[in-house]
């Protein structure tokens, strides 16, 4: 009896979390269906509405979560609206005043992240006031508000109050002994580096654990990428630097760092030390497994940039003899963009032979996804080649195996249009095609069959003509649809 309980208990409890619309929302995420996650959230947040109303604590915290999933597939301005609506939600009593001071804290991050710095520092200061009245300045969640506070004012090029904030912040996480204090000296390194004169920027992880070491390398991975990469490159190579110190414990963290300045340096257009990190990260990791596989390719990448062909071709095979021995679509994947690599660098025979290779070893291992990428780049590469055979079922068979928005699908549904009109390559009026068709075919799949008579694309947005009047519902929606439709074309694979 008692283990029957017990089992009915643990039931319950897995059906409970398994009823929970943001758990099913980030089910949806990390399978990628992020207009599934967003409608889960958005139809949670309706029925609450519904059954407590909008000034209810539960309404707030679904709309802080709608924030968080729009967050992950790069919605800022949705996620700004979400947060703004959480903070307006009344608070009636202390744990009600917290959630609403946290909701605050974070609409000012990602105001910051969407380049509003200056919106950012208004609600971070009013924030800042609220923790005052709430902590207490001694407290370690005022100091949450200032080294937050501190970040986008450097972000604003504002380094000599950032700096003041961060210090206080750093002393008060220090006392109050918060793991948050490592996050604190990030921003304090990186405020340090914009100084005049310069102080020894990371000095306060003299005496940290290798632990802190991470834990600075994993804010600063998020930190150095808010301004240009030519402004934020000097602190990596500091912080970089600090980790490879004689005696310094940091050496676990130099791996990071080194893929921080070898990333920065692209952007920078410092090949250089772009390709000084990357080596040193491949005498690092010298193991025969993916992590192997994708240095190697970016070092040919890397080469590439540097206009030296033969070295890029050279590290582009090493990827790919390593890759063999891999699992899943490891081999196929770095096939198929070595052999977009190789066109690119003008060996379009070379490319093509790596391309239908990619294809091959995708379709013997029934990767139905990396089959359709493998067609559509095959496909395309022959068309920018002027080879018209099979092109056509290429993009057929890539088209229909890949996700509804996903930017591959839209590529090929574009070259597509254009070889069934006989123009040989895609141009801008089958690129707005391509995105109408895919468009349309999501509307018709996952809100309504009936729903839409034309979608129109243009550089200033998307027009969708509808047949009828849309439900309350339909409409949020549809309103919905191109943002995902943007966060599908910027996505990178």
């Amino acid at each position: 009896m008692t283990a029957c309980r017990f089992l009915v208990v643990a039931l319950l409890a897995t059906a409970l979390l398994a009823a929970d619309p943001y758990e099913q929302a980030l089910a949806e995420l990390r399978q990628g269906r992020t207009f599934a996650a967003e409608r889960i959230m958005l139809d949670h947040i309706e029925a609450i509405r519904r059954v407590h109303g909008d000034a209810d604590a539960r309404y707030a915290k679904a709309l802080f979560q709608l924030a968080t999933v729009r967050i992950a597939i790069d919605d800022r301005a949705g996620a700004v609206q979400a947060l703004r609506e959480a903070v307006a939600v009344p608070a009636d009593d202390q744990a009600e005043r917290k959630d609403q001071i946290t909701y605050e804290w974070n609409l000012g991050q990602i105001l910051a992240r969407d380049g509003r710095a200056a919106e950012a520092i208004v609600v971070l200061r009013s924030n800042l006031v609220r923790r005052e009245a709430f902590y207490g300045r001694r407290h370690a969640g005022y100091a949450f508000g200032q080294h937050i506070l501190a970040e986008v004012l450097w972000i604003a090029r504002e380094p000599a109050e950032a700096a003041t904030l961060a210090n206080e912040a750093l002393a008060n996480l220090q006392r109050n002994q918060q793991a948050e204090q490592w996050d604190a000296c990030a921003v304090l390194g990186v405020v340090q580096c914009d100084l005049t004169p310069r102080p020894p920027p990371f000095a306060a992880l003299a005496a940290a654990d290798a632990q802190a070491w991470t834990q600075v390398a994993g804010k600063l991975e998020d930190l150095l990428s808010c301004r240009p990469a030519a402004e934020t490159l000097p602190a990596a190579i500091a912080f970089r630097d600090a980790c490879l110190a004689d005696g310094a414990p940091g050496r676990a963290a130099a791996e990071t760092a080194q893929r921080m300045v070898a990333h920065l340096a692209e952007g920078a257009q410092r090949h250089d030390l772009r390709l000084q990190a990357l080596q040193w990260l491949l005498a690092a990791h010298p193991a025969a497994d993916a992590m192997g596989v994708e240095l190697r390719m970016a070092l040919g990448n890397a080469h590439g940039a540097a206009g030296d062909r033969k070295q890029q071709s050279a590290s582009y095979a090493a990827a790919c003899t390593m890759a063999e021995s891999q699992p899943g679509d490891c081999l196929s994947r770095t096939l198929r963009n070595a052999g977009l690599g190789q066109r690119d660098a003008g060996d379009v025979d070379g490319g093509l032979a790596m391309l239908r290779r990619a294809l091959e070893v995708a379709r013997q291992r029934q990767l139905a996804e990396e089959t359709g990428r493998a067609c559509i780049a095959l496909a395309v590469s022959l068309q920018h080649a002027k080879h018209s055979d099979g092109v056509e079922a290429l993009l057929r068979e890539g088209v229909g195996l890949l996700p509804l928005l996903d930017p591959d699908q839209v590529c090929g549904y574009s070259h597509l249009r254009a070889a069934e009109l006989g123009l040989g390559d895609c141009c801008a009026s089958t690129g707005a095609y391509a995105v109408e068709r895919a468009v349309q075919e999501f509307i018709a799949r996952h809100i309504a069959p009936d729903l839409v008579a034309a979608v129109t694309w243009a550089p200033s947005g998307l027009t969708v003509r509808t047949t009828r009047q849309p439900t309350p519902q339909e409409q949020t929606l549809l309103d919905r649809v191109v943002v995902h439709a943007r966060s599908s074309m910027v996505r990178k694979h």
